[in-house]
């Protein structure tokens, strides 16, 4: 199954209909590892909050396909893009970012809109953070998936439980 995004999604404008900032187009990534049922969480290197755990995402490039998208964002974010597509969630799932928190991206976007994919890595493969392009990550956990809602910042808590639960993973 191709997913995709509809001409509105991808809209990017400097404002919305409600006046509000867009939410950035993306893909989320959850490796699954098929025989333990335990998920594969990353921590970032440089977190902004303290113990930030997450799953590999990123945003969709103009004329990119999700599908695209996902496979050069686990390239540049975990290092091997070796893996296979399980199961595409049906809806986009989205967070806020938090008020009080500034960073750049906040600036242009009021938050992320993800498209979820479940994964898993081609037999004898699996992350290489030092083949990694970006900097982000410097460990990677298996664990169960109710696990990640406890290593992952809160305010995106609520996006983890939908994603899991359209991946059939909670």
């Amino acid at each position: 199954m191709t997913a995709s995004f509809s001409k509105k999604e991808m809209t990017m404008k400097a404002s919305s209909w409600d006046g509000e900032k867009p939410y950035r187009s993306g893909v989320m990534a959850v490796f699954i590892n098929s025989q333990t049922g335990r998920v594969l969480v990353f921590h970032r290197k440089y977190p902004r909050y303290s113990n930030e755990w997450q799953f590999p995402q990123g945003g969709v490039k103009r004329f990119e396909s999700p599908e695209d998208a996902l496979f050069r964002e686990v390239m540049e974010e975990a290092g091997n893009n070796q893996f296979r597509i399980i199961r595409t969630a049906e809806e986009l799932v989205r967070f806020d970012f938090p008020e009080d928190r500034k960073f750049r991206m906040a600036e242009t976007f009021r938050g992320q809109e993800h498209r979820w994919f479940l994964c898993e890595y081609d037999d004898g493969m699996g992350p290489e953070l030092e083949k990694a392009k970006d900097d982000d990550f410097d460990d990677c956990a298996w664990v169960l998936p109710n696990k990640t809602l406890e290593l992952i910042v809160p305010w995106k808590r609520e996006a983890y439980v939908i994603g899991l639960q359209q991946l059939g993973l909670l």
